[in-house]
């Protein structure tokens, strides 16, 4: 008997993973008709009917057993041990679907099975089916038998969509059962980070490590702790303080000696990035380079066999006639601000002279994503595997590799540890150095760069011509909406202030009440912060102390809108009468847009260049009249602008009449190309 169930089980392995359902039915139904006795051939006919995509017969055939049996218990508990068997063969041969079907299973005839519950989360998760990931989820954490996975799997699906107040509420239930599990608290710091809460972060770091203080992952989280909004200028510093003594920590006890050392110390590095550091409006040099030297550390203990240059001489000749090898790695080939801003450098290139690779790690496709694609002599398309991205940079051979968006993604921050062409460059997405002993050259916008700007960089600065970029004139809307449909009065000067909430610095909170009280009706257009309610209040309740310092009332005078769509947003800056930059971290993709809608646009440089964006772009334009010099002038040229209609109508008129000084430059490329050929020379 048990010869001839192994013989039954080899044959419908071998039919399933073959997805061969029609011949494993008619197997087993002919053997039921030879030996109607054999109630595994039931089980094994039910598993087929139901991959075949009939649960309704499979469930009736499990039944008639079931109804036959003098021991229904037993009999259910063979079945999911079959279940279960088929299910993790279905996976090792990443039968994902498939598998997903058998674990339904197992949950209906067991539904307080964690062991399924788990897998069938993930199968779920892996599949794209994050509702079904979640509702199962739900269901278990009401067991009474949950364990701490189930509240790690689901706060990690929450982290991933954002969901940090919800991060929070679940995990501090989770810690009154499971105190002394570490890994909760560590999710919970990041749900509280994510959510802007630094403080309370803060101190659900110290009690989580106080369980496993060597954990080095959580150090390196624990560091990377910032506000998303500052309440005042000395949060700003110590926090920048903070970073700084966390960092020193974690450097001078660091061992990269075993394997599993060197293991855990490359997790650490591989979470997230230093993100929120360069909203601070201080230099990130000295941060930047502590943190690049820690990573190439960690990167080259890791893989020193991906190092392109181990044991030869930086540098290498090109023969004559032959084409300059440039490659581009990004995370960002897709439609967003780093996607827009460079695929004109690929698109322009001089195809006689260049031959230009692109490698994306990013996991969105889209119409940007093709422009690439399409004016690349090779486009690399690799997700989630470090080596193989490394691997193939290496064997392309290239001249020069450009980084466009490194420090944006922990994946280009670790591929950035190696040096894996001659030159290595970055793209100033994000505009602050990277601090990496691995990047040569930063390429740097000679309009936008403070004139000293060497000092806080690590890699030496190419001013590229004009903005460095070559950005296309943006597409209008063709229906402008009135400022009833954005519940705006139609008599006020509308003052458009729509950077993301955490460029707002705290000491220049006493602009807006300034303008506020020498401009008439003047109203503040704000947009929330989409991931944290928390922030938006924080905010509100910085401008409320501001406006009151001038006796004004803020509700009088500020608008907070919710995100809105490209199209609303254009339509918002085309409505309003003045546009607001921020200080500190200026406008760039909002800049160019609303230049094109001809929106006038007061901006006050600061010394670092990611303050110089909108300062870059008047430039170009050839539109200097509301550059201030000072805060102080800042506010004047606001307030004339939203006084003196007159003037307003003659800035408009000039940055209309100008758009072409702006949009589709060529000469970045051009200079582009040039230091290229200077550098490989």
């Amino acid at each position: 008997m048990a010869d001839k169930i192994n013989i039954l089980k080899k044959d419908f392995i071998n039919s399933i993973l073959k997805e061969e359902f029609d011949q494993v039915i008619n197997i087993f139904e002919q053997t039921i008709n030879d030996d109607s006795t054999n109630v595994y051939s039931y089980y094994y006919l039910g598993i087929a009917y139901l991959l075949n995509g009939d649960r309704d017969l499979a469930e009736a055939t499990w039944m008639a057993v079931f109804l036959e049996s003098n021991d229904v218990e037993e009999n259910s508990r063979i079945l999911i041990n079959i279940f279960k068997e088929i299910g993790l063969l279905l996976i090792e041969n990443q039968k994902f679907y498939l598998a997903t079907l058998i674990y339904e299973q197992i949950l209906i005839l067991d539904e307080n099975n964690l062991e399924s519950s788990l897998i069938i989360v993930d199968l779920y998760l892996h599949l794209g089916k994050e509702n079904l990931a979640e509702d199962t989820l739900i269901k278990v954490i009401d067991n009474e038998f949950v364990n701490t996975l189930i509240y790690l799997k689901y706060s990690q699906l929450l982290l991933k969509q954002y969901r940090y107040s919800e991060v929070i509420n679940l995990l501090t239930t989770a810690l009154n059962k499971f105190p002394n599990e570490q890994s909760l608290y560590f999710n919970l710091m990041l749900g509280f980070r994510g959510y802007g809460q630094a403080k309370e972060a803060i101190i659900i770091a110290e009690e989580g490590l106080k369980l496993n203080p060597n954990n080095l992952i959580f150090q390196i989280e624990n560091a990377r702790i910032f506000p998303i909004l500052y309440d005042n200028e000395e949060e700003i510093e110590f926090y920048y303080q903070r970073f700084d003594q966390c960092l020193d920590h974690i450097i001078n006890n660091l061992s990269l000696k075993t394997e599993a050392e060197k293991q855990e110390a490359l997790n650490a590095i591989s979470l997230s990035t230093n993100f929120y550091l360069q909203y601070q409006g201080k230099s990130t040099l000295t941060l930047q380079v502590k943190y690049g030297q820690l990573v190439n550390n960690i990167i080259n203990a890791n893989y020193p066999h991906l190092n392109y240059l181990s044991g030869k001489s930086q540098g290498k000749n090109l023969k004559i006639n032959k084409k300059i090898k440039v490659g581009y790695i990004s995370s960002k080939m897709f439609d967003n601000v780093i996607g827009e801003l460079f695929y004109n450098w690929i698109k322009y290139h001089n195809q006689e002279l260049f031959e230009v690779n692109c490698y994306y790690i990013g996991h969105k496709v889209d119409q940007i994503t093709k422009i690439y694609q399409e004016n690349s002599d090779k486009f690399s398309h690799i997700q989630s595997n470090f080596e193989l991205v490394c691997k193939t940079i290496i064997e392309d051979q290239l001249d020069i590799l450009i980084f466009l968006d490194l420090g944006m993604s922990p994946e280009l921050t670790k591929i950035a540890g190696l040096r894996l062409a001659p030159i290595q460059c970055k793209g100033w997405g994000p505009p602050v150095t990277s601090g990496s002993p691995m990047i040569d050259y930063f390429l740097t916008s000679d309009l936008m760069e403070n004139p000293q700007g060497e000092k806080h960089y690590n890699e030496k600065l190419i001013r590229l011509p004009n903005l460095a970029f070559s950005y296309p004139r943006p597409k209008l809307p063709n229906i402008i909406k009135s400022r009833k449909m954005f519940n705006l009065p139609e008599d006020a000067v509308i003052y458009w202030s729509c950077q993301s909430l955490f460029k707002y610095l705290p000491q220049y909170d006493y602009i807006f009440p300034r303008i506020a009280s020498q401009v008439t009706n003047s109203k503040f257009i704000f947009i929330e912060f989409p991931l944290s309610q928390f922030v938006n209040n924080q905010f509100l309740k910085r401008l409320k102390k501001a406006f009151e310092k001038y006796n004004l009332n803020i509700e009088d005078y500020c608008i907070f809108m919710q995100g809105l769509c490209q199209e609303d947003f254009l339509n918002l800056i085309l409505i309003s009468n003045v546009g607001l930059d921020t200080f500190g971290w200026s406008g760039g993709k909002t800049t160019l847009e609303a230049i094109a809608c001809n929106l006038p646009l007061v901006t006050y440089p600061s010394e670092l260049m990611r303050g110089r964006h909108s300062y870059g772009i008047l430039q170009m334009l050839g539109v200097t009249d509301t550059i201030a010099s000072s805060p102080q002038e800042y506010i004047d040229i606001a307030v004339r602008l939203g006084n003196d209609q007159l003037w307003r109508e003659e800035i408009k008129e000039k940055i209309k009449v100008n758009h072409h000084n702006l949009y589709d430059d060529l000469e970045c490329v051009k200079g582009l190309e040039k230091f290229y050929q200077d550098v490989c020379s």
